[in-house]
C-alpha cells in the first residue's frame, strides 16, 4: 500500500495501533453478541474487524520472510482456537482459518498471469469457506484478494472493497425477497455488513510502521478473549 506521508494525514495509525482497534471492535462485537442480545451498535462497531485484519494479511504477505511460517502460524492458532470458537458461538471454524484462506489465494493468485483466472481461485476458495461455514464467510477471501491487489492504490481499494460490501449486501436482499432464502432478510449481518467499508479510513491512516513490537499479540488474544466471553455467558 502506498504511505502517505504523516504530515499529510488527519489521523495517523502504525501496525500496533490499528491492529489494537481491531482487537476491541472484536471485543465488543462477541460482546454484543454473547452478552447482549445482538445489541446492534455493538455489532456495527465489530464489522471494523475483519477489514483491519484481512489488510494486515495482505501486509505480511508483502513483508514476511517465509511465506510457509505464517501460514503454519495461522494453522496453528487457528487449531488452539476452535474449542473457545466453539464454547462461544457453536461452531469450531473461525476467522483464522479464513485468514489462512486468503494468504493461500494471494500465494496462488500471484503466480497466474490472467485475471480471470485469479478470479476463478478466488471464488472457489471464498465459497469452500462459505459451505464449510467459516467466520467471515465469503466476504474474506475476495476482501484480501482486493487488498492486495490494490495496495498502491487506496481509492481504488477502497471503492472496491466497498462495492464488494455493498454488491454482497444487496444479492442477499434480492434473495430475500424474491423468497430464495427469506432468512437472509432476517440475519443482521445482511443489514450491517456495509459498515464494514469505515474500517477504510483506519487502513487509510496506516503509516506503515510497525509501533510496539507485541509478537503475536492478536493471535494469543484471540482464543483467549473468547474463553472469557464464554465463562461471562455461564454467569450471566
Amino acid at each position: 500500500m502506498q504511505v502517505i506521508p504523516i504530515n499529510k494525514r488527519a489521523l495517523s495509525f502504525d501496525s500496533f495501533t490499528l491492529k489494537m482497534i481491531a482487537i476491541i471492535a472484536m471485543v465488543i462485537d462477541h460482546a454484543g453478541y454473547l452478552l447482549f442480545d445482538n445489541l446492534i451498535i455493538m455489532r456495527i462497531v465489530g464489522r471494523l474487524t475483519i477489514p483491519i485484519m484481512a489488510f494486515f494479511i495482505t501486509e505480511g504477505y508483502r513483508r514476511t520472510h517465509n511465506i510457509k511460517k505464517y501460514m503454519i502460524r495461522l494453522t496453528l492458532f487457528g487449531v488452539l482456537s476452535i474449542l473457545p470458537y466453539y464454547l462461544a458461538f457453536g461452531s469450531p471454524f473461525n476467522i483464522l482459518f479464513n485468514l489462512l484462506f486468503g494468504l493461500i489465494v494471494l500465494v496462488i493468485t500471484d503466480k497466474l498471469s490472467r485475471e480471470w483466472q485469479r478470479w476463478c481461485i478466488v471464488i472457489v476458495f471464498a465459497f469452500t469457506a462459505f459451505f464449510i461455514g467459516f467466520d467471515g464467510m465469503y466476504t474474506t477471501v475476495p476482501m484480501i484478494y482486493l487488498m492486495n491487489k490494490y495496495r498502491e492504490d487506496f481509492k481504488k481499494m477502497a471503492i472496491s472493497v466497498t462495492t464488494l460490501l455493498l454488491c454482497i449486501s444487496l444479492v442477499q436482499i434480492i434473495l430475500g425477497v424474491t423468497g430464495v432464502f427469506p432468512l437472509l432478510l432476517t440475519s443482521i449481518y445482511t443489514w450491517i455488513r456495509p459498515f464494514a467499508s469505515v474500517a477504510l479510513l483506519f487502513i487509510y491512516g496506516y503509516n506503515g510502521q510497525r509501533g510496539k513490537d507485541i509478537k503475536h499479540l492478536f493471535y494469543i488474544f484471540y482464543p483467549a478473549h473468547l474463553l472469557v466471553l464464554y465463562f461471562l455467558t455461564l454467569v450471566f
